[in-house]
């Protein structure tokens, strides 16, 4: 099975815009969220700059030594998770792939698949991902989010061997049949890997396109904190599902995901929510969840999405991460024969 596929957008519901909340007032909510990651596979990143000694490439350490994720990791993979599950813009995505230098032009041209209400914001109104992440200076306005991630430290550290990674090129959308949706009209959706319990992919030695890594094993573990402001209500209701997701999922992030590297568990442990208005005026305003008040409230925050069974989306999402520690799937790229017997057929067709 390919280690891939794509959550679908529903193209009829436009994402919703409208102005940020500024940033010199209080509004909505503002707070912390503290818990742990715990990898559920090996997993890997890369620390800076890389050695060309041909020894392994370490995971990457912070000052102290300790290993961390970098909280720009964690901002990456939970901006996209807003945009995909929030209806948020495709703020990436230009359409242009692949350059060739000798013509100047790009070998693959998808900026007509994508709607027009579905590019990347550039008004003053801004979809959900947006305003709740920023905007930065390469966009026509300059906005600060509200939702920060800190680096997430270890807590304790499980040693793996090095090992070399299968192959790992980058994407190809020229690969139509894996990039656009069935009728060839409009791109597939958003990426997301498939979780690979049953064991990471490597080689014997190096190649042109494989590298030679030192992860760190399962059951390793991380404490994270993400700090909040000026949330309205469907902002921190989408990100709470997006950090909590279900009971039968899990996270997929970092190096080496089509391997079999980068599942992960995040667990919240500890929930803040201040409401500075009423804090100001009645001297009240700040809540504490933890232990069975947590659950509960994470529970009716989080329900909007969890009762929704009938939302393409989150089914397709549900479906590729969902986590069974017992699945035997071997998941892999096609070999060329299938490109050759299958060019004008989707992916998606053959699942």
């Amino acid at each position: 099975m390919n280690p891939y596929d794509f959550v679908p957008i529903n193209w009829e519901k436009s994402p919703q815009r409208c102005r940020p909340s500024s940033h010199d007032r209080f509004s909505g909510v503002s707070g912390e969220i503290k818990g742990t990651i715990t990898a559920e596979t090996p997993i890997f990143i890369f620390h800076s700059p890389r050695r060309d000694d041909g020894s392994a490439e370490p995971f990457i350490r912070n000052a102290k030594n300790q290993c961390i994720i970098p909280g720009s990791s964690l901002k990456g993979l939970f901006r996209n998770l807003v945009e995909t599950i929030g209806n948020g813009c495709f703020l990436l995505f230009d359409g242009d792939y692949e350059y060739d230098r000798r013509t100047r032009r790009h070998r693959v041209r998808y900026g007509s698949k994508l709607p027009k209400d579905f590019k990347k914001c550039n008004t003053a109104d801004l979809c959900i991902a947006c305003r709740m992440f920023g905007m930065t200076k390469d966009s026509n306005l300059l906005l600060l989010g509200k939702v920060l991630f800190n680096d997430a430290v270890e807590v304790k550290i499980c040693e793996h061997s090095s090992i070399y990674t299968i192959s790992l090129m980058g994407p190809k959308p020229r690969h139509r049949a894996f990039y656009l949706d069935t009728a060839g009209k409009l791109i597939a959706g958003r990426k997301f890997y498939f979780h690979q319990p049953a064991g990471i992919q490597t080689e014997r030695a190096k190649s042109g396109y494989n590298q030679y890594i030192t992860p760190i094993d399962q059951g390793s573990q991380f404490k994270f904190s993400v700090q909040f402001t000026n949330l309205e209500s469907v902002e921190l209701q989408t990100l709470l599902y997006t950090l909590n997701l279900e009971p039968n999922m899990r996270h997929k992030f970092g190096y080496g995901k089509p391997a079999g590297l980068g599942s992960v568990h995040f667990n919240i442990t500890k929930l803040t929510v201040i409401d500075y208005t009423s804090r100001y005026i009645t001297n009240q305003g700040t809540a504490e969840y933890e232990g069975k008040a947590l659950k509960v409230y994470l529970s009716g925050q989080t329900r909007m999405f969890t009762d929704d069974m009938a939302s393409p989306t989150l089914n397709a999402l549900r479906r590729i991460w969902q986590w069974d520690p017992n699945d035997p799937t071997d998941h892999h790229y096609p070999d060329q024969d299938w490109f050759d017997e299958n060019s004008n057929v989707s992916i998606r067709d053959t699942l």
